[in-house]
């Protein structure tokens, strides 16, 4: 018959395994479902976000929102971030808009709210003067005008909009121009005033507004932003400057083209005697 002392040991073995089983368990599934493939996707995304491709960045991102993961809010709100940066770089405002107010209604803690309420109202005018089955008459501007006179400030940056898809640049500055006599700049109205000033060879104030620009929260033209700050260089023929600006943006967005492009130029301005830097689809370009 069993003595007590060793009935007692039986019991204490057998709470010992089961309590290690448990714990085993525990840590099974806090493995399993604190990874995955979501920070895999997630920066698959950026990388192709910097490359220009964003529908392949769009596709990235989705997967990584499908993908569940403890602890993951943070990257969930940043891949959805990118993902509307994503559709603004494809002028699909409506799609943009769409995750910019989802932001503005989630837990905002690691998002910027200026910029985050800058981006919703640029998406909403882009939006709203963009699309191509509702034409602004002259009539609908003059009231647009109106309303920007009498205090609603942000009429204007519709009125930019509009003017910049009837490439009535001048009239386009005017707007922006009033429009930031209230409401903070973006990189957006920030970037539009630097290329009009750069297309005018008014490399001064392009250059405030870059480096205004480049001080602002939301991010999403900061790269055109330095490009067009590489540019102000070239044209005062301070090729050294100007090469050093683009590399810096070619080593942060190596696969986009548009800067190799521009690398490449500068690159035979200072070092004549120097290979390109080519890819497979710069056949076309060097011909």
């Amino acid at each position: 018959m069993m003595t007590d002392r060793r009935y007692r040991e039986r019991r204490l073995l057998l709470f010992y395994t089961i309590f290690t089983l448990i714990i085993m368990g525990i840590i099974c599934i806090f493995i399993i479902f604190s990874s995955s493939d979501k920070k895999k996707y997630r920066n698959a995304g950026v990388e192709s976000f910097k490359a220009g491709k964003y529908d392949d960045a769009l596709n990235y991102f989705d997967k990584a929102l499908k993908e569940k993961q403890w602890f993951d809010e943070k990257l969930d709100l940043d891949s959805k971030y990118y993902m509307a940066a994503s559709y603004m770089r494809l002028n699909r405002y409506s799609d943009a808009y769409a995750i910019y107010q989802e932001l503005e209604k989630s837990d905002k803690k690691y998002l910027n709210k200026d910029a985050l309420n800058g981006l919703l109202d640029l998406s909403k005018t882009l939006m709203d003067t963009t699309d191509d089955r509702f034409g602004y008459t002259d009539a609908d501007v003059d009231k647009l005008q109106k309303f920007a006179e009498s205090g609603n400030t942000k009429m204007y940056l519709y009125l930019a909009s509009i003017y910049e898809k009837n490439n009535d640049l001048d009239k386009m500055k005017e707007a922006i121009e009033a429009y930031l006599g209230k409401e903070q700049p973006t990189t957006y109205t920030s970037y539009l005033l630097s290329a009009y000033y750069l297309e005018k060879n008014d490399i001064e104030s392009a250059k405030k507004y870059i480096e205004t620009g480049l001080s602002c929260p939301d991010g999403l033209y900061t790269d055109l932003l330095q490009f067009n700050d590489a540019v102000c260089y070239e044209k005062e023929k301070d090729y050294e400057t100007a090469f050093e600006k683009i590399s810096a943006l070619h080593n942060n967005y190596p696969d986009n083209e548009e800067f190799l492009k521009e690398y490449n130029i500068l690159l035979s301005r200072v070092k004549p005697d120097t290979q390109f830097v080519h890819t497979s689809s710069d056949a076309d370009y060097f011909d």
